[in-house]
């Protein structure tokens, strides 16, 4: 209405953010909050404004996005155009590489003349700064940048290579199901995530795989299914890749029948992780209730970031050598990308991915620490391994005449 000619102009509808032209055309305004109403209304072309922002609400903008994109269906030339400050969000990046799109920037200093003074003194102070390439030249600051865990310093297990003997396994949980989580309107809630990881040594050292990840949106009975499901999946040593996901009786699930279960199921203790725990040990199924107190989930990440930078944690190569499985990217993309509160749109898999590690380095990876040092430590000496019984080697100085 400030730009279009008011002769143009047939009808204004504010409540209904609509706008008619005496040429027959429509243009309609539609909050990506309420992303169910691009559906029925169909268009030539979209408007996309501060797309970055689209998931400030809480709700998956990926969700709006694609709603959105199914109702630009008219003409046999459709187009939609996105305005945005770029932020590097899982909807962004991939919109991005997408085929077909096409990207412009501009920075501040092109506008100059259209900004106050005070703002343009105000942002220009960031020249320089990562804030500075972001909001003054429009580029798309990779989140991992500023990561407390560095992509780099995750291992890759070679595609091909069998999988490790495995010594401890567990399974992770964060429920996300809660009155507070749950959108009465959409009738959903966040996602509930679980993540598989498995202890090991190799070359004399421990290690931590991740074996399985996922994160999806369910009600409690479909989240007790499938940890009662998942519960029961094994790992093999002689795995050239991790068992996939098959139709076993009607039902999407791994086989069972092999290689080593889980040795323990951790559930945070929060939303419906105590619920699910209780229904849980119904049906005989014990699980280990995980409470991190008052820690934030940034303190919860750096107690255990020294893992990775040891070189104790591993993800499976995928087939195009020299990058992480593409079912293990949204675990990555979380745990590299956390440098704090609001830096990640979801952190649910980045919940299960802490309390794992600090679970498994509790239960299993000191005690088998301590164990390769002691047979080291015996080698060295020459001392009887109970474990390896071979005779002791006399003692001698080296310094001695």
């Amino acid at each position: 209405m400030e730009v279009i000619p008011t002769c143009l102009v047939k009808d204004y509808n504010i409540s209904q953010h609509r706008i008619k032209l005496h040429n027959g055309s429509m243009l309609g305004g539609i909050s990506a909050e309420k992303s169910t109403r691009f559906r029925g209304p169909q268009w030539h072309k979209a408007w996309c404004d501060e797309l970055a922002a689209w998931g400030d609400n809480g709700r998956d903008p990926q969700d709006a996005w694609d709603t959105m994109a199914l109702s630009v269906r008219l003409g046999d030339d459709t187009r939609i155009l996105a305005t945005t400050t770029p932020r590097p969000l899982p909807h962004i990046k991939s919109l991005i590489l997408a085929e077909g799109t096409v990207v412009t920037r501009a920075s501040t200093y092109v506008n100059l003349d259209n900004l106050s003074k005070e703002f343009a003194n105000r942002i220009l102070k960031y020249e320089g700064t990562k804030i500075g390439r972001q909001e003054i030249h429009a580029e798309l600051i990779d989140a991992e940048e500023g990561g407390i865990v560095q992509r780099a310093d995750i291992k890759k297990w070679p595609y091909g290579r069998p999988l490790p003997e495995f010594e401890y396994i567990v399974m992770s949980l964060d429920t996300a199901y809660s009155e507070e989580s749950y959108d009465p309107k959409a009738k959903e809630s966040d996602p509930s995530a679980c993540s598989v990881w498995g202890g090991f040594v190799h070359k004399g050292k421990p290690g931590i795989m991740l074996l399985d990840c996922w994160a999806e949106k369910l009600g409690f009975p479909e989240l007790v299914d499938r940890v009662t499901i998942e519960k029961s999946v094994r790992y093999k040593a002689q795995d050239k890749a991790l068992i996939p996901m098959a139709l076993i009786n009607g039902k999407k699930q791994r086989p069972t029948n092999r290689g080593k279960k889980i040795d323990l199921i951790v559930i945070e203790e929060k939303a419906s992780g105590k619920s699910l725990r209780q229904q849980l040990a119904k049906e005989k199924i014990f699980t280990y209730g995980y409470n991190p107190g008052k820690a934030s989930k940034l303190t919860r990440l750096h107690v255990v970031s020294y893992l990775p930078v040891r070189g104790t944690i591993w993800v499976p190569e995928s087939k195009n050598l020299g990058c992480f499985t593409t079912w293990s990217e949204p675990l990555l993309e979380q745990l590299c990308s956390y440098s704090g509160e609001g830096t990640i749109l979801h952190d649910d898999l980045l919940d299960t991915t802490t309390q794992a590690w600090r679970v498994i380095e509790d239960q299993w990876l000191r005690e088998a620490q301590a164990k390769l040092d002691k047979q080291r430590l015996r080698a060295h000496t020459g001392e009887i391994d109970d474990d390896n019984p071979r005779p002791k080697k006399p003692s001698s100085n080296p310094y001695a005449v």
